[in-house]
C-alpha cells in the first residue's frame, strides 16, 4: 500500500468501468493511510519494524507510524492513523467516548459515513441489497436488480434504500450516496481483520460486501457491481441481484 494514496478525478476511474458517474468530488481528496502500524515477513506478521530482508514496508511511513510513535495529532480520534469523529443525530460533534452516534466523520477525507445500528430498523446491520439504479449516468446502461434483498424500512436495493435515508435527513443531512470503491477502502483498516475496520467508530460492520457505486458494464453483460468485503479489504464484483450485499452509504462532507 502506498501512503500518499489520494483520489483522483471520477470521470476516468467510472470510464474504465463503461459508465460515467455523476457525483460531486474534488481531484487529490487525500485518503487515510491503511492502518497496518507492523510489519511482517514470508513467515510471519505482526513484527517490529524495521525488516531488513523485506524493506519498505507501508508501517515504516505515514500517518499510522507517527501514531505510534505518538507525534500524530488529531481533530477526533481513532486507530493507527484514522482520525475519526462521533456524529450525534443533528450531525452534531460529541466525544469519542459517547456510547451512542449515529454518524461518523472522518476528518482526513472530510467525508461523513453512516453508522449501523441493532435494531432492526432502517439502518440495521443485517440487512442486505441489490445493486439498483435507474440512472443512465451511474447504471452504465442497465438498471439492475429492483428490491432483491432482504430488509425493513425501504425497498431492498440500493437506491431505494439512498431515497429513505435522504427522506429520512440522517444527521441533519442529505446527499447521502453509494461510495466510491476508493472512499471505502479509506475507511479499511488494513492492520486488522474480521471486520477490517475501527469498531470504535463503526460498530455492528459485518465481515461481508458492501456495494460500491461503480458498476463493470463489460462483464457478464453489464450484471456486476463492485464491492468491498470487509473481511478483510478486498476489492471484488458482484451480480447485482446478489442478495447478500451490504450498504454503508456516504456524503461529502458536513
Amino acid at each position: 500500500m502506498n501512503n500518499a494514496r489520494f483520489l483522483t478525478c471520477l470521470l476516468p476511474i467510472s470510464m474504465l468501468f463503461g459508465v460515467s458517474v455523476a457525483l460531486a468530488a474534488t481531484d487529490k481528496t487525500p485518503l487515510n493511510d491503511t492502518g497496518a502500524d507492523w510489519c511482517g515477513t514470508d513467515k510471519a506478521i505482526k513484527l517490529d519494524c524495521p525488516q531488513p530482508a523485506f524493506p519498505s514496508q507501508d508501517a515504516e511511513f505515514g500517518r499510522d507510524t507517527l501514531a505510534k510513535a505518538g507525534k500524530l495529532k488529531k481533530s477526533g480520534a481513532g486507530q493507527a492513523g484514522f482520525d475519526f469523529t462521533k456524529l450525534n443525530g443533528k450531525g452534531t460533534s460529541i466525544p469519542a467516548d459517547a456510547k451512542q452516534w449515529r454518524c461518523v466523520l472522518d476528518n482526513v477525507t472530510g467525508l461523513m459515513w453512516e453508522v449501523k445500528a441493532t435494531d432492526g430498523g432502517l439502518q440495521d446491520k443485517n440487512h442486505t441489497y441489490t445493486w439498483f439504479s435507474n440512472n443512465p449516468r451511474i447504471n452504465g446502461g442497465t438498471p439492475g436488480a429492483e428490491n432483491g434483498g432482504v430488509c425493513k424500512g425501504s425497498r431492498c436495493d440500493t437506491e431505494g434504500f439512498i431515497k429513505a435515508l435522504n427522506k429520512q435527513g440522517l444527521c441533519g443531512h442529505k446527499g447521502w450516496r453509494l461510495p466510491l470503491m476508493e472512499e471505502l477502502r479509506s475507511i479499511v483498516n488494513y492492520g486488522r481483520a474480521f471486520p477490517a475496520i475501527d469498531t470504535d467508530y463503526f460498530p455492528n460492520t459485518q465481515s461481508k460486501r458492501y456495494w460500491a457505486i461503480e458498476v463493470w458494464a463489460k462483464r457478464d453483460g453489464g450484471r456486476d457491481a463492485y464491492a468491498l468485503d470487509f473481511q478483510g479489504g478486498t476489492g471484488e464484483y458482484a451480480l447485482r441481484d446478489n442478495k447478500k450485499v451490504g450498504i454503508r452509504l456516504v456524503r461529502n462532507g458536513r
